[in-house]
């Protein structure tokens, strides 16, 4: 007995960071509005550096200009020469620029000049002292009136970060990724150093450091990062990404860390999330301001979250073309907020003009798009009086749409049939050969076949003379509840296994030998006297194009005559003349 099932398939989401994010935030596995970011600016030149001072944001740009944002507008502040880097503010305010070739500028002009080749990061203190980091692992330490002497030297080719808070200043350095605490000039030592268990690069590079309640440093070696936070006795991971982070910014509880993807935040209890997604790296978070340099945009973290937002699925794949049921959500959609989901579907592995439009899913869930070999949902959240929906989970349920088997070849060798059947959904074929003469109408049965690929020889003589169709039927139906059947015939095909009949008279020592085959042209004669050898001869009109030919044959007195003649199929026959 076979039993046929229809199997409903589920498809379940996976980590919604892969998907594509516009006002919604993902951590611990589900996803919610974000804070409202704002794009306030945006320009043609590279953001290269901000700084913060009393409110008032100052912008450095590759146009070697620095703007400032004071809240509404941002403005033109200055110019600014010699391929400035970095941007730093005193308490009083006063701009100082770095990077290149040492030198240094304040108010964007030339205030002194470093004996290092690179300056790569830049602080101050309460009392408007400027400490920058070099090449060879220099900190030099530069006083209000311009007076500059050597800090302090880390055991490290580059000095990559600087933090001054509780009296003393944090470094970090590159390519052994080491953090130093620096109390005094010359007075210091490394505090900090980030192994992981599977760290493979010999390269560490630590890009930004934070020092509140604890201290914070973020680690990247090759593609991948993390976020350290230093105890008095103890370091722990924090957060890890595949991806290079740029810079941290702690606000509140909350750690907020600029990578590539975009924004995340984190917590030293475990929580983690994206908050931004953005199409550029993000270079610098200084909260609420935050930097995609590459493109110029200048984004603000609001304290609200978006009124709405979006998650678009990556194309999820089938191999076969699937039957759509439901979108079924594990969701909380607090009163006043909204959830609404779309699909769309297509036959390419990206979406393009070639795909649906969105169709919204009905209130059970049914999906309405019609069937493809990808499929996007959308889901679109609405918030209500700073609240959000919350979506956990999306499944997809379907089933196959059931594809027929593919007779790839069926034709003769001869006599013998060749086929290959192909099942483009996997499922086990079960095929019968059929034949018919094709002056009738039924169909008789030749053979059972339970292999896509094989051949039969016709066996020499089961069946009378004559020309045949054939046709090969298969079907799934073995394993598919809506069994789906195809079939092809070939034919007509001539199958002949009789010899031609010999007539002959024998007249004044001349035999006039007349053949005559039903179906098939007589294709060879020969002849044999007294027993010697076969000697080849034409028909009467010198062409073997017939199924009727006559042969004239001069024997002596007596003489023995042997006949042998043969149609295209190789039936022959032999008569002795006498």
């Amino acid at each position: 007995m076979i039993i046929l099932m229809v199997l409903c398939l589920l498809w379940e989401s996976g980590d919604f960071t892969e998907y594509e994010l516009q006002g919604v935030m993902v951590g611990d596995g589900v996803a919610k509005l974000a804070p409202y970011v704002q794009q306030i600016w945006t320009t043609d030149a590279m953001i290269i550096d901000i700084t913060l001072h009393d409110n008032v944001l100052y912008i450095l740009t590759s146009k070697d200009t620095v703007y400032y944002y004071d809240g509404k507008t941002v403005h033109p502040l200055f110019g600014v020469t010699g391929n400035p880097l970095l941007i730093e503010a005193d308490t009083k305010g006063r701009l100082y620029l770095a990077g290149m070739g040492g030198i240094v500028l304040r108010e964007g002009k030339h205030w002194l000049s470093l004996p290092v080749n690179m300056i790569t990061a830049i602080t101050s203190d309460p009392a408007d002292n400027i400490y920058i980091g070099a090449d060879r692992g220099m900190i030099y330490k530069i006083t209000p009136n311009g007076r500059y002497e050597e800090y302090f030297r880390v055991n490290d080719l580059q000095v990559t970060a600087l933090e001054y808070a509780h009296g003393a200043l944090y470094a970090g350095s590159r390519p052994n990724g080491l953090l130093f605490k620096i109390t005094n000039k010359g007075c210091g030592k490394a505090i900090g150093l980030w192994v992981d268990e599977d760290e493979t690069s010999p390269i560490k590079e630590i890009t930004a450091i934070h020092v509140d309640d604890g201290i914070l440093f973020s680690v990247c070696s090759e593609n991948r990062g993390c976020v350290v936070l230093k105890q008095p006795d103890e370091l722990y991971k924090i957060f890890d990404i595949n991806e290079p982070i740029y810079d941290i910014c702690r606000y509140n509880d909350t750690v907020m860390v600029a990578t590539q993807s975009g924004i995340w935040c984190c917590t030293t209890g475990g929580y983690k999330a994206l908050i931004f997604q953005s199409r550029s790296p993000v270079h610098e978070i200084l909260y609420p301001y935050v930097v995609c340099g590459e493109l110029g945009q200048l984004y603000k973290i609001s304290h609200h979250i978006s009124g709405e937002g979006y998650i678009i699925s990556s194309p999820i794949e089938f191999n076969r073309i699937p039957i759509w049921g439901r979108l079924i959500a594990d969701m909380e959609v607090p009163h006043g907020t909204v959830v609404k989901f779309y699909t769309r579907t297509g036959n390419t592995p990206e979406p393009d003009e070639s795909w649906t439009d969105w169709l919204p899913t009905d209130e059970e869930g049914k999906i309405k798009s019609p069937p493809a070999q990808f499929i996007v949902w959308k889901a679109v959240l609405k918030g209500c009086a700073n609240r959000s929906p919350v979506l956990r989970k999306v499944r997809l349920s379907y089933t196959f749409v059931n594809r027929a088997p593919v007779i790839e070849t069926f034709r003769f060798e001869h006599d013998t049939i060749v086929w290959d059947i192909s099942e483009p959904d996997g499922d086990s074929i079960f095929a019968h050969l059929y034949g018919r003469l094709i002056s009738e109408s039924i169909w008789f049965p030749i053979k059972e076949i339970h292999q896509p690929q094989g051949r039969f020889a016709i066996p020499e003589g089961r069946l009378p003379d004559g020309y045949y169709y054939f046709k090969l039927w298969v079907t799934d139906s073995l394993t598919q509840p809506d069994g789906k059947v195809t079939h092809k015939v070939i034919g007509p095909h001539l199958l002949d296994y009789t010899a031609p009949e010999i007539c002959y008279t024998y007249r004044d020592g001349v035999y006039v030998i007349k053949v005559t085959d039903k179906y098939s042209l007589i294709s060879h004669a020969e002849y044999s006297i007294n027993l010697s050898d076969w000697r080849y001869i034409k028909p009467e009109d010198g062409i073997f194009d017939d199924k009727c030919e006559t042969f004239h044959i001069k024997v002596g007195q007596n003489a023995k005559l042997t006949f042998r003649v043969c149609d295209e199929h190789a039936n022959c026959a032999v008569e002795t003349l006498q």
